[in-house]
């Protein structure tokens, strides 16, 4: 991986940070399912991207100099004219701009008076910007683009979320290491008197930050729901990342939207997915 600062090596399959890129040329990256590529002209960005099927690809790569033309391809297109640019561009992982209802591959049951911890995974975006002093991205797009689905107890009572599908593992020892997907720690206390269907789950990626482990798996911060006795009261929280690789654990981007201490909802609104 040539063209990275000491920010990233290439010793890792981290894919984000600040490239310098040669004027001119086409630079490309392989994120996962995603090929993206950036040229610098004078005074102008050109960016181009495409994304295959292959959801879980675990392909990391980048080269700062490729003979290609977009245009004659399927590619999205896309420019930017700037006063002062320069050839270095940053890439920031970014978590999704709404929440993301997971669905476990099998339903998980969760006894009364029982507590769990469900590793979850989503996608994460790619948040572009000139590696200068700049307020704001000048774009992000999702690595992989999740289906849309409503998320509530009606379709009148809820809100546009992303689905993903995930293996909601027990034991973080199993987790994959996909490039492009985060996982969050979930804490479900179970106070009920019957047992919790974990068939769907609202989770609120636009309040948690994202991390990085010394292996470039990426992690969130950790989510704790409890369900109330009865079904008419769950409480949600947001905890500092309780790092599994704590040694050498860095930030990469803040929450998209203010967190709040403690959390009321609706029963449904954190469990339930209206029909």
């Amino acid at each position: 991986m040539t063209g990275q600062n000491k920010e990233n090596d290439g010793s890792t399959n981290h894919w984000w940070g600040d490239f310098d890129l040669h004027s001119g040329t086409w630079a490309r990256w392989t994120i996962g399912p995603t090929e993206f590529l950036a040229r610098s002209l004078s005074n102008e960005w050109r960016f181009a991207w495409k994304s295959s099927r292959d959801m879980l690809s675990e392909q990391v790569g980048f080269e700062d100099q490729v003979d290609i033309d977009p245009a004659e391809t399927m590619y999205t297109l896309r420019r930017y004219a700037l006063e002062d640019m320069g050839d270095r561009l940053r890439l920031i992982p970014r978590l999704a701009n709404r929440a993301v209802v997971v669905r476990p591959e099998t339903p998980l049951f969760l006894p009364p008076n029982q507590r769990a911890t469900l590793y979850v995974s989503t996608g994460v975006w790619i948040s572009i910007e000139p590696a200068i002093d700049s307020p704001e991205p000048l774009f992000e797009i999702p690595i992989y683009r999740s289906s849309d689905t409503w998320f509530g107890p009606s379709t009148i009572d809820g809100e546009l979320c992303y689905n993903s599908v995930t293996s909601a593992r027990t034991d973080a020892r199993l987790l994959a290491q996909v490039p492009h997907r985060a996982f969050t720690p979930i804490d479900i206390s179970n106070n009920g008197e019957d047992a919790l269907e974990i068939e769907f789950l609202r989770v609120p990626v636009t309040l948690l930050s994202l991390y990085a482990g010394s292996s470039g798996r990426l992690w969130t911060d950790q989510v704790t729901f409890e369900r109330e006795q009865g079904e008419s009261s769950a409480s949600l929280r947001i905890t500092s990342h309780d790092a599994l690789e704590s040694a050498t654990e860095m930030k990469l981007s803040e929450p998209r939207e203010t967190k709040s201490a403690g959390i009321v909802h609706s029963f449904s609104k954190i469990f339930n997915k209206a029909s």
